[in-house]
């Protein structure tokens, strides 16, 4: 089998990467750098080395099965810690379920931002901005925040979840509108359907949209946010449930542990 890896370069030469890659070269893989070219064709799943971040890299730029080893902080995102066995990835990419979580995405100034987390617009200065939102053509509400953050099941335990927004299942197929500490008393995040199309007009000048808090665009106008026709895919090795993954994970957030 094929299996492609791919890390930050910072991690090209990490030792606990290392190993793991000469180990699975030994169990018979043929292993390759995932790169923009072609040199990954053919492969069979993409071995992500890092943390959140690259995870998030690595679903919208390889259309291959991911499987992650977390060598970052929270790793939220990748199924294996730092100590997983060659034997136990090489299982995982045999037997493992593929599941599919959904994309994000907007065009802006002439490009297409792709996102796993969230779409977040907001402003470039220190103050406020005022932001119009409707969803399928219907007004929602005028907002004085410090922008929106429209976010994916899977982006719901991120950004928007620390901007106080609900979490999601992964499996639900909804979006998460959650205006940014916005001046009101009565603005509430908002949950509607993954198949929805959310326009968001800014009001004022000095906007900036960003995917994943990554790729960005500035917004000057109206930009509409729906699903893409593009979907993440993960494998899934049932070691642990969403919700055992999700009290693990945040009772370690903030620590040093």
């Amino acid at each position: 089998m094929k299996l492609a890896i791919f890390s930050k370069e910072s991690l090209s030469s990490q030792p606990r990467k290392v190993e793991l890659t000469e180990n699975l070269k030994r169990l018979g893989f043929d292993v390759v750098e995932a790169k923009a070219d072609s040199a990954h064709a053919g492969a069979d799943c993409l071995l992500v080395f890092g943390g959140d971040g690259t995870m998030l890299t690595a679903a919208t730029t390889f259309d291959l099965p991911i499987l992650g080893v977390n060598l970052g902080n929270v790793g939220f995102l990748t199924q294996f810690e730092s100590s997983v066995t060659a034997e136990d990835i090489a299982k995982a990419v045999k037997c493992g379920k593929v599941v599919t979580r959904s994309l994000i995405e907007t065009k802006v100034e002439g490009m297409t931002l792709v996102a796993l987390n969230d779409l977040t617009v907001k402003s470039t200065t220190a103050r406020p901005i005022t932001l119009s939102v409707s969803v399928d053509g219907q007004f929602v509400d005028k907002y004085h925040a410090d922008g929106i953050i429209v976010s994916t099941p899977t982006g719901s335990t991120a950004y928007s979840l620390s901007a106080g927004g609900p979490v999601l299942a992964p499996d639900v197929d909804a979006m998460v509108i959650n205006p940014i500490c916005p001046h009101s008393l009565h603005s509430r995040t908002l949950v509607v359907s993954g198949d929805s199309t959310v326009e968001i007009t800014v009001d004022d000048e000095g906007a900036i949209v960003f995917a994943d808090s990554e790729n960005c665009a500035n917004v000057t106008n109206t930009i509409k946010i729906k699903k893409s026709s593009k979907t993440a895919r993960f494998v899934d090795v049932d070691k642990r449930d969403f919700y055992n993954k999700l009290l693990e994970k945040m009772n370690r957030w903030g620590t040093t542990c």
